[in-house]
């Protein structure tokens, strides 16, 4: 198995390998015992993208790989059984397909599942208690009283020595199917080579019914607890866990149920604000958008797109987490979807409206009403915002050991500030976080712009610029919903 993935935006690749290495030094200290991983991380933050980046790693290092889509399958009722069917389809190319105990092994791997799998659908159907079984039967007014109690009595009994029966039988069958599981591993091992232990990798379980998700953790549990085998499972532990408590109560101690289908979880790292926000730019096909304009020199970011620099700017200034970004991006998709204005979108000044009203609805709310009373600073001198202007490279400022750009920033929130009758270092208190904190190299920038050059010769209207709170304020009825992956 390999898949063929599109360039590592977050770069993950190292984090990668690191995990693989990880996952092969323990089996070969503890090769006796089974494993399984829960991959945890965030909606956007790449986990299926990781996860098979780990699937072609194996690969290439030897390893039989299973890949489980456990979204793709949701709409089966039975995922023990959509399980098993890709399980047996993708193990068959591992085995020689001339040796016919090899054909029987795996046959007999689909053989013993099914009783198991009947188990459960009869559990299913017998699951009624006596009362149920009474009001189902007394649905027939003809049926007599004495009758039906006789025949719920009757039907109670055999339904009892059917389920022990089946107890039974589905117990051997487990027996029987964990042994045939040993001895395809050791044919796979022998045949082409390779290396146990063999992973299983399931993805997007999170997004899965509550129903289906439980029950496929269930399975594993049970079936798999087998020597040479790893269970790698990629969730959102948050969400999976509301999706338990779903089912069995919001009192229901979910974090420490799933702690008992995995051995060990590990946490992606975040990415940086950069390469996520590329990531979603990408996603969102906003890397080269013919209606941004952005106010950077090209020749300052050689290697780095322009827009993701803009929005890294202010994203960093807001102090984002990756949650945020991401919904934050797709408000700014929204907007240049429904855009029909002539001019192109100023896109620091769009972005930082975005990300005022999404730290503070309040605060944007009175940034809106100021302008409605002093609509004129748009075009006012020392206003920011026309598009015949870019900023050369004297315009830095330093947080850390990085440079960034800063006189946009700093000119946007001191008109803001002074439409809000607050001073801009207290503005800058409230959403910057930093050790060196903007504020100490911002009010000689901003007496001192220099470098502009020209760039743009259209002019931007100042009605163009004024819309733009409110296509926020429309876009921001769309219920923001992950789809990054």
């Amino acid at each position: 198995m390999k898949f063929d993935l599109p360039e590592d935006l977050l770069k993950r690749s190292e984090e990668a390998d690191s995990l693989k290495n990880y996952l092969l030094k323990r089996y070969e200290q503890i090769p006796l015992k089974p494993f399984t991983l829960n991959i945890n991380a965030e909606w956007g933050y790449g986990k299926t993208y990781f996860l098979q980046q780990l699937a072609n790693k194996f690969a290439v290092d030897g390893h039989p790989v299973v890949y489980f889509d456990a979204w793709k399958n949701d709409y089966t009722k039975e995922p023990l059984l959509a399980f098993m069917s890709e399980l047996n389809g993708q193990l068959d190319e591992y085995l020689d397909k001339r040796e016919q105990k090899a054909k029987n092994i795996l046959k007999k791997i689909a053989e013993f599942s099914l009783p198991i799998i009947f188990s459960i659908i009869a559990k299913r159907f017998t699951g009624y208690s006596v009362d149920q079984l009474n009001e189902m039967l007394s649905e027939d007014k003809g049926i007599e009283k004495e009758k039906t109690e006789d025949k719920v009595s009757s039907l109670v009994s055999n339904m009892t020595k059917i389920t022990l029966e089946e107890h039974f039988r589905t117990k051997n069958s487990i027996n029987d199917f964990k042994e045939n599981m040993k001895n395809l591993l050791r044919k796979i091992e022998n045949y082409k080579n390779k290396k146990l232990p063999l992973f299983i990798l399931i993805d997007e379980l999170d997004r899965c019914r509550p129903n289906y998700a439980i029950e496929l953790l269930e399975n594993i549990k049970h079936l798999f607890d087998i020597e040479g085998i790893y269970f790698i499972i990629a969730t959102d532990s948050r969400q999976l866990s509301h999706s338990i408590n779903a089912v069995y109560g919001v009192n229901f101690a979910s974090d420490k149920y799933l702690k008992r289908f995995f051995d060990l979880e590990y946490t992606l790292k975040t990415p940086e604000v950069y390469d996520f926000a590329y990531y979603l730019f990408d996603h969102y096909n906003l890397l080269n958008h013919d209606k941004f304009f952005v106010p950077f020199e090209e020749n300052e970011y050689k290697e780095k797109n322009l827009n993701v620099v803009a929005f890294d700017l202010m994203a960093r200034f807001f102090k984002l987490v990756p949650r945020d970004i991401e919904q934050t991006v797709s408000m700014l998709s929204t907007i240049c979807l429904t855009w029909n204005v002539e001019h192109k979108i100023h896109l620091i000044y769009m972005v930082f409206l975005i990300m005022l009203k999404h730290k503070s609805n309040s605060d944007f709310e009175k940034y809106k009403d100021a302008l409605l009373a002093k609509p004129d600073w748009i075009t006012s001198v020392d206003c920011p915002l026309d598009m015949d202007k870019t900023i050369g490279v004297n315009q830095l400022y330093v947080i850390g050991n990085e440079a960034r750009k800063n006189i946009l920033l700093t000119k946007i929130i001191e008109r803001y500030s002074k439409l809000e009758n607050i001073a801009i270092k207290t503005f800058f208190n409230i959403y910057d976080r930093s050790e060196n904190p903007i504020e100490n190299n911002i009010f000689n920038l901003i007496k001192n712009e220099k470098g502009i050059t020209s760039r743009l010769s259209s002019e931007v209207l100042k009605s163009s610029i004024q819309t733009y709170k409110d296509k926020i304020l429309h876009c921001g009825q769309f219920d923001i919903i992950s789809k990054a992956k």
